[in-house]
């Protein structure tokens, strides 16, 4: 029997973040789904959630991408793979403005599987 791969939802995928966020007390104000350059739009996530920074690999082209700029930051770095144990996730992240102040004080990241459709939130961290 052929298996198809989940369909992508990035509305699902907002919601879990503002879901999330709202319960932490610092609700997501701006998102952005991330594509690589080639076009593609799944990755293998990686955190390091002691120093607080996060970078992704393409599945399609192994171009790494650091998300907030962070990846520099990152020593004890963590693989993130869904609870299926599938690793290509649709990726989301998010940041946390309160008050209409342009100053970020939360950073979210939320994936979607690419093969059962589960979303949830991998990694978060307080900019101060």
């Amino acid at each position: 029997m052929l298996t198809l791969p989940a369909m992508h939802d990035p509305a699902a995928l907002s919601n879990e973040l503002h879901k999330y966020s709202e319960l932490r007390g610092c609700a997501v104000t701006a998102w952005d789904s991330l594509t690589c350059p080639c076009g593609n739009e799944t990755f293998t996530l990686f955190s390091d959630e002691i120093r607080g920074g996060a970078g992704a690999v393409c599945s399609a082209c192994d171009e790494p991408q650091s998300l907030f700029d962070s990846a520099d930051l990152m020593q004890d770095v963590e693989q993130h793979c869904c609870s299926c144990e599938h690793d290509h996730l649709y990726v989301m992240t998010a940041v946390a403005c309160p008050d209409a102040i342009d100053l970020v004080r939360w950073r979210y990241i939320a994936g979607q599987c690419a093969e059962c459709a589960l979303v949830g939130v991998y990694v978060d961290w307080s900019v101060v």
